[in-house]
């Protein structure tokens, strides 16, 4: 039976992807501490500084993701703003000291938030002390938008499957108000969602930008000055599903688990400099031993069931150095 492995320690994220499964799939959960066995036609949700960990470990699973470079692959009039991308060795000829809404293009890293810097002088000497790669790409914009509701949608085939809300922002302040785990509760307004996706699919028919948005997420926003434009695009394979239904998220995650040659994922130079720095993931093997999980002693019956159902026969394991 194909398996969706779903790496995280949010056991959560592999219960929701659990209480939905397409026919024929079912989902098993780890936390990280090596790498799954994952099989031809199984596929893969985890955080993508674990999945370049895993690739430098020796996991070879192909992954889809769209091509770093915003600007070329989704039209102005859909943008709403000047986007440059380019190698975090190129932003030193950006000399102008202004504002900049700065952000990693292919990763992220807790220590180099997306947001705004006094020039790309403080952006670049922010990434260079945490050891940033001269190759690493960066998205640089200077002009400011007021997106008061953001959307994600999760693209499938091409086209939006589905859509959520993921942060909501007061008009007056720009400040948030409600964010995804709140907006569950908080019905949007009537024809936004559909307006969200109905955007969507107009960025999604442009015919540069189909085959690298072919499976994805595309994050969209409206603001009152602008209307809708794109904020940017994910991996489906590590994007949070927020509100979103989990059939659609199945539909995007399973796409993005069968890349088209020309939407392999590879790793950001920086992001494979991290992994090359930590010690290689054990990886599992499909040779079982004569060993099956077992519930603790004293455990109701659905925790022995749930037990079983998640852990399944022990795997022997093998290490793989680079």
């Amino acid at each position: 039976m194909p398996t969706l492995h779903v790496v995280t320690h949010q056991r959560w994220i592999a219960d929701d992807f659990a209480a939905a499964p397409p026919d024929g799939w079912q989902v098993r959960h780890s936390n990280g501490l090596d790498v799954p066995a994952v099989g031809p036609g199984d596929a893969l949700w985890a955080p993508m500084a674990w999945v370049a960990r895993a690739y430098r470990s020796g996991m070879s699973h192909p992954l889809a993701a769209p091509a770093p470079l915003l600007a070329d692959l989704i039209a102005p009039h859909h943008l709403k703003r000047p986007l440059v991308t380019m190698t975090l060795r190129e932003t030193e000829r950006m000399t102008a000291k202004r504002p900049v809404f700065a952000k990693l293009a292919m990763m992220k890293h807790e220590g180099l938030p997306a947001q705004w810097y006094a020039n790309v002088c403080e952006f670049r000497c922010a990434a260079q002390k945490l050891g940033a790669s001269e190759s690493t790409m960066v998205s640089l914009c200077w002009d400011r938008m007021h997106w008061l509701a953001e959307y994600r949608l999760f693209v499938a085939g091409g086209h939006a499957v589905g859509a959520s809300r993921y942060l909501v922002r007061d008009p007056a302040t720009g400040e948030p108000t409600l964010w995804s785990e709140e907006l569950d509760q908080v019905p949007a307004p009537q024809g936004e969602l559909a307006e969200a996706i109905d955007f969507g699919e107009q960025v999604l028919v442009d015919p540069v930008a189909r085959p690298s948005l072919n499976a994805c997420t595309l994050d969209v926003g409206w603001s009152p000055d602008t209307g809708w434009s794109v904020i940017e695009v994910n991996p489906a394979w590590c994007s949070a599903v927020y509100g979103t239904s989990i059939d659609a998220a199945w539909r995007s995650v399973l796409d993005a688990n069968s890349p088209a040659p020309q939407s392999l994922w590879t790793p950001d130079p920086w992001l494979r400099k991290i992994a090359g720095r930590q010690t290689p993931l054990s990886i599992r093997t499909d040779e079982p031993v004569a060993c099956e999980a077992t519930p603790a002693r004293g455990a109701s019956p659905d925790e022995r069931r749930a037990v079983l159902a998640y852990a399944g026969p022990r795997l022997t394991r093998r290490t793989v150095s680079k």
